[in-house]
Parts: C-alpha cells; structure tokens; sequence
C-alpha cells in the first residue's frame, strides 16, 4: 500500500523520493517567499504531489487529482498564529487555450477545402 522506495527505472527517482524532493521544494519556497506571489512552471507530477504534500495526504490515497496538460492551479499559503493553512482557489483551469481552439479548428478547416 505505500509507495515504493525502489525507482521504476535504473538510476531514476521512486515515487517516494520524488513526493519527498516536492515538499522539501515546496517548504523551501514558503521559508524563502514569504509573503510574495511565486509562480512555478511545471509538469503535472509535480502538481499532483503538491496536492499531497500540501493537503498531507498520506500513503493511502483514497482520491487521484487529475491535471489537464496546461492547466493552471492556484494555491495559497495563509499563516495562522497557531498553525498553517493552505487555500486552493482553483485546478487545472485551461481558459487560456480557448482562443488557440477556435484557432486550431479554423486552421483545420481550411486545409480540408
């Protein structure tokens, strides 16, 4: 039921480790960023093991969080006297892409004439 300490691939990185490697990146932004607006360009694994670290999901997952490929989501760290908390405003948002759509379909449509 946890995930596995062994990489899947000769000299790569478990799941695990990787997991570990985002919180640590994740803690490091917060110490160093403090009360600044961050934005990280990344791959969806980062994303979704964002959401692990940050909602301290553990090993046995009992949801999976699906990310659209450029997808954008928006997470905010809010310091409380007592303990931290994190707000998610909003995931995998893709609105940005609308226009490229339209474009794409009309480009389409005119190398079929």
């Amino acid at each position: 039921p946890f995930s596995s300490i062994t990489p899947e691939y000769e000299g790569g990185e478990s799941m695990m480790h990787f997991r570990v490697r985002i919180g640590m990146f994740i803690e490091e932004l917060i110490e160093k960023h403090r009360d600044q607006v961050v934005v990280a360009v990344c791959h969806g694994g980062v994303i979704e093991l964002s959401f692990d670290h940050i909602f301290n999901i553990g090993p046995f997952r009992r949801c999976e969080v699906w990310s659209k490929n450029t997808g954008i989501a928006h997470f905010e760290y809010v310091e409380h006297p007592q303990r931290e908390m994190w707000r998610l405003h909003y995931h995998s948002r893709v609105e940005h892409l609308a226009d490229l759509r339209k474009t794409a379909v009309i480009a389409k449509d005119a190398r079929v004439k």
